[in-house]
């Protein structure tokens, strides 16, 4: 078994370098999938990307749900999309099962040991610092985010069960 989480996470760097996000994401899970074979491994459990696979989804599209079209407008969301058609290229050539969980932005408890947030898409990490929150746009924006314990959970679940994405 095969946990696949490696990937170059930032849209914004996808849409400067989409050739470097090509690379990590699309190479880099080719590679994956080699050395999975390789190895013998029956099973990859994908971390895929359900805030960007699913392009800009309104009205009657929601909630979405794992049964939408992939509509990705980021060269990041595109990489997804396109690992998982290589997930299920490997699958029908090589017998290797996968599940793909498109999970969003994951979010849980942080220990700060810098005067900065790592990442932006740390909401905890923003608000424990107790500086000014930036609002970019209107304010009419919304952000899903995912409990880390229950991606965990996931991600356990996903080695005995599903298959495809």
């Amino acid at each position: 078994m095969i946990f696949h989480l490696a990937a170059q996470a930032d849209v914004r760097v996808s849409v400067e370098r989409p050739v470097f996000d090509a690379e990590v994401n699309v190479l880099g899970t080719i590679q994956v999938l080699e050395g999975a074979c390789a190895a013998g491994t029956a099973k990859v459990v994908f971390a895929a990307s359900g805030g960007t696979l699913y392009g800009e989804p309104t009205g009657a599209d929601l909630p979405v749900d794992e049964h939408q079209p992939h509509r990705p407008l980021s060269p990041y969301g595109v990489s997804k999309k396109a690992a998982i058609d290589y997930l299920v290229a490997y699958r029908e050539l090589h017998g290797l099962e996968f599940t793909a969980s498109p999970s969003r932005t994951c979010t849980g408890p942080v220990r700060i040991r810098t005067a900065k947030p790592a990442s932006w898409r740390s909401l905890p990490a923003i608000l424990s610092l107790g500086g000014p929150c930036v609002i970019f746009g209107d304010g009419s924006q919304t952000r899903d985010y995912v409990y880390v314990d229950d991606v965990v959970d996931a991600f356990a679940r996903a080695m005995r069960r599903g298959g495809g994405s």
